[in-house]
């Protein structure tokens, strides 16, 4: 299998929208006061600030942009007001669709990915899932993630979250738990 880098199919902006808008999601618990907080006693929302510090990934048969090319994506998640790191995440996103293989971005255009990832804390971990689009322009859909659970203090975790590019790699989480 070929590696290749993210970079060569989606634009800074949108690697940080796919990878980071979920990555958040665990280490938002972090910021809420009470260490030994349950899920259910989550705010209904939680703003972060999030940047991707590695990744990588596969290009599978053939060469170039097509359905099962994978990249991962390693990021950092901080508190956006007194800029303290609280977690790290490690995703994957996966095309699963698009409409012209073998081309070369970025960016991305007609084309989706799935998205999960896992993050771990001191604590315990917390797991997310979304589907990304990028249009014939190559701009990316913004919708939710889903915040589908975690374990140790995490569990029972569940919502959606939003991302907003900040500029200078940077982006903007807004996390919103169901109760």
């Amino acid at each position: 299998m070929a590696k290749r880098h993210f970079n060569s199919l989606v634009s800074a902006r949108g690697r940080l929208a796919i990878a980071l808008a979920f990555a958040a999601a665990a280490t938002a618990v972090l910021t809420m006061a009470g260490a030994a907080a349950p899920a259910t006693n989550l705010p209904r929302e939680i703003r972060l600030v999030s940047a991707e510090v590695g990744g990588g990934g596969a290009d599978v048969p053939p060469e170039g942009a097509s359905v099962g090319d994978s990249d991962t994506f390693t990021s950092v998640v901080s508190d956006p007001k007194t800029g303290r790191r609280l977690g790290r995440s490690e995703a994957v996103c996966t095309i699963f669709d698009i409409a012209k293989p073998g081309g070369h971005g970025p960016p991305a255009r007609n084309t989706t990915f799935h998205c999960s990832s896992m993050v771990r804390l001191r604590d315990g971990q917390l797991t997310a899932f979304g589907r990304v689009h990028f249009d014939g322009h190559g701009r990316e859909s913004n919708t939710p993630f889903a915040i589908l659970g975690g374990t140790g203090r995490y569990a029972g975790a569940r919502g959606s979250a939003r991302s907003r590019p900040l500029g200078e790699g940077k982006t903007l989480i807004v996390l919103r738990f169901v109760r």
